[in-house]
């Protein structure tokens, strides 16, 4: 059994979102995730389950961006990290991304990068849980 990793995926493309699902389940979680793809289902997604481990969000899509994601992330769960996951962003875009609050952000060609990220921040949630 893996380690357990609670995800919300706000993400548009399914194919996208089952890539993510299975490269950390290869990576070694057992997850447990729901996908949204509007700031509506985001908000409910937040509000009913306050557990989340990590948020997951494409930087475009049709009804939503990534800088609307962190924003309601910011405003309902500021606790739980943003990571944005894209097929295409410039360093000026990723900037902007980070300094409203991602955590990092990575090309979808490099997806297998979440793992050590998402690793780094849960060992860091689970320390300040011992101290």
């Amino acid at each position: 059994m893996g380690n357990p990793l609670k995800l919300l995926i706000v993400e548009d493309n399914e194919i996208d979102a089952l890539l993510i699902q299975r490269t950390l389940e290869k990576g070694g979680y057992t997850v447990t995730c729901e996908v949204v793809e509007t700031p509506a289902a985001m908000r409910v997604a937040l509000k009913i389950k306050k557990n989340w481990d990590i948020i997951i969000s494409d930087r475009s899509m049709p009804y939503f961006n990534g800088p609307e994601a962190i924003a309601i992330a910011k405003e309902l769960c500021p606790e739980v990290p943003v990571i944005i996951l894209s097929g295409e962003f410039d360093n000026k875009q990723a900037e902007s991304l980070l300094s409203s609050g991602a955590l990092v952000c990575i090309h979808k060609n490099e997806m297998a990068l979440i793992l050590p990220v998402i690793k780094r921040k849960l060992d860091e949630v689970n320390q300040d849980n011992i101290n």
